[in-house]
């Protein structure tokens, strides 16, 4: 499409802080009804003996939530891409006993997905330096730029929370789009067109770890624009892939990232325990500040994390995606679900 032509995107995904400034409608408070619900859902799944992930949303009834749950789906698809639930009283359970309702409310949201080239599908996001397991960023308590995952929604259930730090903040790329639109169209060619990524891991499926194709930041699809972005791999594609950009593709890359870290783009929050956020990385991109932990192992920073695949949404370019391997293998973002590899930098 020629840039001349474009328009801003319009409706609730594309927002600025401002817009949400004293507002914490995009929260929903869990009343003691739906905790009964995920209580008497959870006792039907233990005594009928349902692995996890075998749990279906049928085996995990929330009559008491079904309509604040379908709201939630509809804003995160459809509306300003992100909300919370708050209130699980997380004290209450053993560690598996919240896996499990954690993967059951995910299941009334989407479709559970592997995280990684291992097929876990239930994420545990924790400093895990001193174990030598922090090669993916969100193992460290570093600070995390801004990315997307590469998934249709990222969930979090919060466990623990850090002694200090670890803020979460949470941008609009379509703002960031509207915002190059406006002040700098030159670059909006290039993040269409989009960049190189290299996989952190060797392939064992025959492909190369450098993809043939250029995965788009910006695309069109049926239901509007969507955005894809991971940091770490389009700068090792330029680090140790032999990949050299153009004075614009570097620039317009420069001025994504500035723009998405921009204060007055974000939002910005601390998780409390007992937290659920669901993102839709079509449209958000997160981060999280450094933070300090405790020392004692059951007090450390945890969080419970989903990726979730939406069958019902529609779908995106089939080059916004990191290989072509992961449609093969039942995943990829352009068919709704995740990758196969595990990149650097998420969160």
């Amino acid at each position: 499409m020629d840039m001349s032509a474009r328009q801003p995107v319009t409706g609730g995904a594309a927002w600025k802080a401002a817009d949400y400034e004293g507002r914490d409608d995009w929260v929903l408070e869990l009343c003691s009804a739906g905790i009964d619900d995920i209580d008497g859902a959870l006792a039907q799944v233990k005594q009928r003996g349902l692995a996890m992930e075998d749990i279906a949303r049928a085996d995990f009834p929330l009559a008491a939530l079904a309509g604040d749950l379908e709201d939630i789906a509809h804003e995160v698809g459809e509306g300003r891409g992100f909300a919370l639930i708050r209130g699980l009283p997380v004290e209450r359970y053993s560690q598996p006993d919240l896996e499990t309702i954690f993967w059951g409310i995910g299941s009334h949201m989407g479709t559970a997905v592997s995280q990684s080239h291992r097929g876990d599908r239930m994420g545990h996001v924790t400093d895990m330096t001193q174990t030598g397991e922090a090669a993916r960023a969100y193992r460290s308590p570093h600070k995390l730029a801004m990315h997307m995952d590469p998934t249709d929604v990222t969930s979090l259930l919060c466990l623990c929370t850090s002694k200090s730090g670890g803020l979460s903040r949470i941008a609009s790329s379509m703002a960031v789009h509207n915002e190059i639109l406006s002040h700098h169209p030159e670059f909006l060619d290039t993040l269409y067109a989009g960049y190189r990524y290299r996989q952190s891991e060797p392939r064992t499926d025959g492909e190369q770890p450098l993809t043939a194709h250029k995965v788009p930041v910006f695309g069109d699809t049926d239901g509007g624009c969507a955005c894809f972005y991971v940091a770490e791999p389009i700068d090792r594609a330029i680090r140790v892939g032999g990949v050299e950009l153009s004075p614009l593709e570097r620039d317009g890359l420069a001025c994504f990232r500035e723009l998405a870290e921009r204060p007055d783009m974000y939002l910005e929050h601390i998780f409390q325990p007992g937290d659920i956020q669901f993102l839709n990385n079509r449209s958000i991109l997160h981060s999280r500040t450094s933070y300090a932990d405790h020392h004692e192992l059951d007090k450390k920073r945890h969080l419970l994390r989903l990726w979730l695949m939406m069958p019902g949404w529609a779908r995106l370019p089939p080059n916004m995606k990191m290989t072509e391997a992961t449609d093969r293998l039942g995943g990829g973002m352009a068919r709704g679900g995740a990758i196969t590899d595990e990149p650097d930098g998420l969160r």
